[in-house]
């Protein structure tokens, strides 16, 4: 070994501790988000669903840096079972984030732009079906990638986990493309909106708050998506490109881990937490025993209800 070896280890060591950390935070949040969301009853089933396969990714993601550090730590990467298992279950974690946030953009671009289409075929059981082909097809490309390349080698993390990455970086400009596109005819349709409110001249202070709101969080979900996955995918690309870039790059990998994990932090607060049915739902779970908390939020959510039926 070394000396430059023996000097990237305790980098290594010290970001893999910060990825266990941002994992925790991952697991407990997108848990959280779930069990919130399988307590509301106003939201629609099928935004619900799609919400739900992005916190259940984001949850699974979390597990990963638990497995590497599992398998570092009692040296199961030369257990070849051990290996795979780690490999295909990123490979899957990676893949159906990505698809499931594309589903979501694609399904808020269809609504808008062919609502007649949308609301005639796409109910909770297409949502539920997509999902399930979604989660499938990921299953499928990740054993797809490893299983037909399997051998005994003791060194099958190594040797094997740069399998794939051309598929990886396609699927990755495939989807950020389709988000990236999707998101940016949300944001022309609501400025489109705006403008033929304007045009009536029936526009209210309501209405330009709501508008407002949607597009900063239009902005946020692109904002988010490019920063958060923009490293990891340039370093995919490099080291598709030299494969030694991954041996002597350790501390930028573990970087653009981080960065891409951290997208699974924020993921529940775009998706779940902006919702108030959903914040009020995860309030009575992290207050469970104070009882009288719990009555006062389940006041607070009658009362806006009774607003919106009053405002509509």
């Amino acid at each position: 070994m070394n000396g430059s070896d023996t000097s990237e280890i305790p980098k290594i060591k010290a970001s893999l501790v910060v990825e266990l950390i941002v994992s925790v935070a991952i697991v407990i949040m997108n848990i959280m988000s779930v069990a919130a969301l399988s307590r509301c009853v106003k939201m629609d089933r099928r935004i619900s669903i799609m919400i739900k396969n992005i916190a259940l990714a984001d949850t699974l993601l979390g597990f990963c840096p638990v497995n590497f550090a599992i398998g570092e730590q009692f040296h199961l990467f030369k257990i070849m079972l051990w290996c795979y298992f780690v490999l295909i279950f990123n490979r899957v974690t990676v893949l159906m984030k990505m698809f499931s946030v594309s589903i979501l953009a694609v399904d808020r671009f269809s609504c808008l732009y062919f609502s007649t289409w949308y609301l005639k075929y796409v109910d909770k059981t297409v949502t539920t079906k997509v999902s399930l082909i979604a989660w499938t097809t990921a299953l499928g490309m990740a054993l797809a990638t490893y299983v037909r390349r399997l051998s005994l080698r003791l060194n099958c993390f190594h040797e094997n986990k740069t399998m794939g990455f051309g598929l990886m970086i396609a699927l990755g400009l495939l989807c950020g493309t389709t988000i990236l596109v999707a998101y940016t005819g949300v944001f022309l349709n609501i400025r489109k909106h705006e403008k033929y409110l304007k045009l009536l001249n029936i526009s209210t202070g309501s209405s330009k708050r709501t508008l407002y709101r949607s597009t900063i969080k239009l902005c946020l979900l692109m904002l988010v998506f490019v920063v958060c996955y923009t490293p990891s995918g340039l370093y995919r690309t490099s080291v598709y490109l030299n494969p030694e870039f991954q041996f002597n790059t350790e501390t930028f990998r573990h970087s653009a881990n981080v960065i891409f994990l951290m997208s699974s932090i924020i993921n529940p607060l775009l998706y779940v937490w902006r919702f108030t049915e959903c914040r009020l739902k995860l309030l009575e779970i992290v207050f469970r025993c104070n009882r009288k908390k719990i009555e006062n939020l389940q006041k607070r959510q009658r009362d806006i209800f009774a607003f919106n039926l009053q405002t509509n």
